[in-house]
This record gives structure tokens, sequence and C-alpha cells, in this order.
């Protein structure tokens, strides 16, 4: 599945060229977005009368989807790739799916948690220290 390895290089490609590089070219994105349409398509090919790349469930698949998943809106946008599609909605019912997009927002409440822990233990020290938070912070900046 050599289309399939060489569309996470593309997408990357594309992430650094649209957000990253200081001097965008439209000539490149351009070129960089055929590619990978290129590649999609022979994904689209291979996955034609098969429910996953190899016929099975494999690493591929799970190596493909969140490439397939991350630009979404540009095979929207050109249309087309039944298939890949067809494949990308069934890759993204599966119930470990799922359970992955629940990660981010995990995540998110484990990090307010621990920045509140955080405050606290600030508050805390300031307090012990006999000043108010910003008192203490003048202090010391002024010691320097």
């Amino acid at each position: 599945m050599q289309a399939a390895s060489d569309i996470s290089g593309t997408s990357n490609a594309v992430f650094h060229t649209e957000l990253r590089v200081p001097e965008k070219s439209a000539a490149n994105l351009d070129y960089l977005k055929k590619r990978l349409l290129t590649y999609f398509a022979v994904c689209d090919r291979q996955l034609q009368g098969r429910d996953f790349l190899t016929g099975e469930l494999s690493v591929a698949d799970l190596m493909l989807y969140p490439n397939f998943a991350a630009r979404k809106a540009l095979l929207d946008e050109v249309g087309g790739l039944a298939n890949l599609q067809r494949w990308g909605a069934a890759m993204a019912a599966r119930p470990g799916r799922r359970a992955r997009d629940e990660v981010p927002r995990l995540r998110e409440q484990a990090c307010t948690i621990a920045l509140s822990a955080w405050r606290r233990r600030i508050h805390r020290r300031h307090r012990a220290e006999g000043g108010a938070p910003s008192a203490t912070a003048a202090a010391r900046r002024s010691q320097r």
C-alpha cells in the first residue's frame, strides 16, 4: 500500500505549507494537494468491492484513517472517491474511533484540574509567605 504510506508525508507537507511556511506559494500548495488527491484516488480504487484496504481491517486502514479525517474537507470539496468516503464513514463508526474522540475532552478536563491544583498551591505558598500573590511577585522582582 505505497499510496497509503505516501499520504501521511504529503498530508503533512500540505499542513506545513498551509500553516507554517513563512512564504506561502499557491502553486506549491496546489501541487501538494493534487499529489495527495492522487494517492487518495489509488486508495479509492483499492477499496472498490472491499470493506478495507487489504480486504480485512489492517494496519494500512489504521494508518490511513487519521489522514483521511484530517483532509476530509478537501476530499468533500473535490467530490467523488465514493469508495474512500464509504470506507471513511465505516471507520468513523467503529467503537474504538468513538472512544478516541473522547480523549481530547478528557485531556482538557485533566489540564483544567491540574491548572486548578497548581493555582491552589501557588496561592497557599503566597499566603504562607505572608502576602498576596501580586505583592510577593513584585517583591521578588525588586530583589533581582
